[in-house]
């Protein structure tokens, strides 16, 4: 398989390779982790050398059927994604059985099989979800399926038994993000306790509006953090990391006001972790009510 310009982990690519080049990559696949940006041109190096029909090694890049793939004008891929459009930012059901389920069937224009790309999979609620399960369980012969997403942990036991899963993730990627998520919660632990929301919100901007791990990872560490400044606050340092950042909230805020804190964190890490939750919209909503919690408007829980 060429992969062009497409980097990989070695690991990965020696599967994907392999599993392609030897005729047995599955009916349906899952591209997990790394950012969307990669996923989804992995995505499409992959459906290239799927409908590629010239000899030698493919994706050739340059026939016919590549440039309509890198084009997305190719009559037999249809791709499937979240509605951005609307609030919910989901693939709903109806999307799934109209764009999918009743194309599935039908013979291919040009291409071996139709090829379903699935973008951001973890998108899809559990109807929408089960929907294709049925026909990921039986699939048609001239079917292929492409999921990718940043969550698979969201998708179905039931799915994720019935696909290959290619992790795209580049070693040391988790330790980089995990500095850029601290960084981000330090600069808006530090606006909190000025009291200035602009700047936390613009220390949100960062971690970028496509990618829900760093908005999940900010809300988590933050929800830390303000645990942690209880802790120095009732005394129990020992519960917590007790460093500065810690130290400086529990100096600026009451109890009450921490634990409101707490409370609001908390809550927006499960809204975070929800696929209807747009991504900009979650920053926005998070800075905004730590600063009415800090202020007594969200009156959360008190002592």
């Amino acid at each position: 398989m060429n992969f062009g310009r497409v980097k990989l982990p070695q690991q990965t690519r020696r599967q994907l390779g392999a599993a392609f080049d030897s005729g047995k990559l599955s009916h349906a696949v899952l591209i997990c982790g790394g950012s969307g940006r990669a996923r989804k041109a992995v995505a499409t190096l992959l459906t290239q050398a799927m409908v590629c029909r010239t000899p030698g090694e493919r994706p050739c890049l340059t026939c016919p059927q590549c440039v309509k793939v890198r084009d997305g004008v190719h009559p037999d891929v249809t791709v499937v994604k979240p509605d951005e459009g609307k609030k919910s930012g989901i693939i709903r059901v109806e999307d799934v059985r109209e764009l999918i389920i009743r194309r599935c069937y039908n013979t291919p224009n040009e291409a071996p099989a139709q090829i379903f790309v699935i973008e951001e999979a973890d998108a899809m609620n559990i109807e929408s979800q089960n929907t294709l399960l049925k026909v990921i369980e039986e699939p048609p012969a001239s079917a292929r399926f492409l999921l990718h997403c940043q969550q698979p942990g969201k998708l179905l036991e039931t799915i994720l038994s019935r696909v290959d899963a290619y992790n795209i993730e580049e070693p040391g990627a988790g330790e980089r993000e995990s500095a850029k998520i601290r960084a981000a919660c330090d600069a808006v632990a530090d606006a909190l306790a000025a009291g200035d929301e602009y700047a936390a919100m613009m220390a949100t901007a960062p971690l970028g509006e496509k990618e829900r791990k760093y908005l999940t990872g900010l809300c988590e560490s933050l929800t830390s953090l303000l645990r942690d400044a209880i802790a120095v606050k009732a005394d129990c340092a020992a519960l917590g990391r007790d460093d500065a950042k810690a130290r400086a909230l529990a100096a600026k805020f009451d109890l009450n006001t921490l634990l409101r804190l707490e409370q609001t964190a908390a809550r927006s890490l499960r809204d975070a972790q929800s696929t209807n939750t747009q991504i900009k919209l979650g920053y926005c909503l998070l800075t905004a009510d730590l600063f009415d919690a800090a202020s007594g408007k969200d009156k959360g829980a008190t002592l």
